[in-house]
């Protein structure tokens, strides 16, 4: 008996081998776009944190008047004992007052226990604390400095390296476009 070969339906003109590879070869793509895009986003996270870290070094010490505290919780998977504590005042230049400033500490400054103990006691209302202004914008007040940036900047060895994997993921979805060569064997053979 003559073996007949006889080629499978398809609604691709072309065959399903070319649907595949252009499915395969387009998740490629979007893949690699996405995992490029986030390492570009992650590079460039810590600048401005940075930025403001400098600039807060340049504060001017001075008295502030406390208008209002209160204690926010924080709803954290972790913990249900973070709190920020949230602090409204008055700045004081020279004769020029800046008042309704409000400053939150940050989450890990104080447990939720710790903020309502401040609130009570070291950030009372109509007391004075400790702040730091901006000499050219004194609205721009904080109670608490953040540290003084690393003078060398971070490694951005994880996101280059996030970057080149999604370039090659990338290059393999727009090779697999480009291939002419059939993916698999559409024909069968039928006794």
């Amino acid at each position: 008996m003559a073996k007949k070969s006889k080629r499978r339906a398809s609604n691709d003109p072309l065959g399903p081998s070319h649907t595949t590879r252009w499915l395969v070869g387009l998740g490629f793509i979007a893949v690699g776009i996405f995992i490029i895009a986030a390492s570009v986003l992650a590079g460039t996270g810590g600048d401005e944190a940075r930025a403001r870290a400098a600039l807060e070094q340049t504060f001017v010490s001075s008295a502030c008047l406390v208008e209002d505290v209160s204690v926010r919780r924080l709803a954290t998977y972790e913990s249900d004992n973070e709190a920020e504590l949230v602090v409204t005042y008055t700045v004081q230049v020279g004769d020029q007052t800046y008042p309704g400033v409000v400053y939150a500490y940050p989450y890990y400054a104080y447990t939720k226990p710790a903020a309502e103990q401040a609130a009570k006691t070291t950030h009372r209302k109509g007391q004075k604390v400790a702040c730091f202004y901006n000499p050219q914008n004194p609205k721009d007040a904080v109670l608490m400095k953040r540290a003084a940036p690393d003078p060398t900047p971070p490694s951005n060895a994880g996101s280059w390296l996030f970057g080149i994997i999604g370039s090659v993921i990338f290059i393999v979805g727009i090779a697999i476009l480009l291939t002419r060569k059939p993916w698999s064997v559409a024909n069968s053979s039928v006794d």
